[in-house]
């Protein structure tokens, strides 16, 4: 139990924005990534709902769709994991992670 004068902190949380280009003037790939963001990180939203949404949101730009989500920071090697094999399933290439 904490007492009245102590603070603390919980988990630490990143925000990432994914930008998914739009190949041959086709923009189903950036919809494919969000849905299936949802879909490999639906049970962490019951852990974390306050946390891990669909997706925080995301801007239809000229070349490309900038996707942002939010996850905990402990999921952030599931998540690149998750982008990696996305982008060889559709034929894009993936930038190292930010460090």
């Amino acid at each position: 139990m904490l007492s009245k004068s102590q603070v603390t902190f919980s988990d630490r949380r990143i925000q990432l924005t994914v930008c998914i280009p739009i190949k041959n003037g086709e923009d189903g790939i950036a919809w494919r990534f969000m849905r299936e963001f949802s879909t490999k990180f639906a049970e962490c939203r019951k852990v974390y709902p306050d946390v891990i949404r669909q997706v925080d949101g995301y801007i239809n730009r000229v070349d490309s769709w900038d996707i942002t989500v939010t996850i905990p920071e402990h999921l952030e090697d599931r998540f690149y994991d998750f982008v990696r094999k996305f982008c060889q399933e559709h034929g894009l290439n993936m930038q190292n992670p930010p460090a």
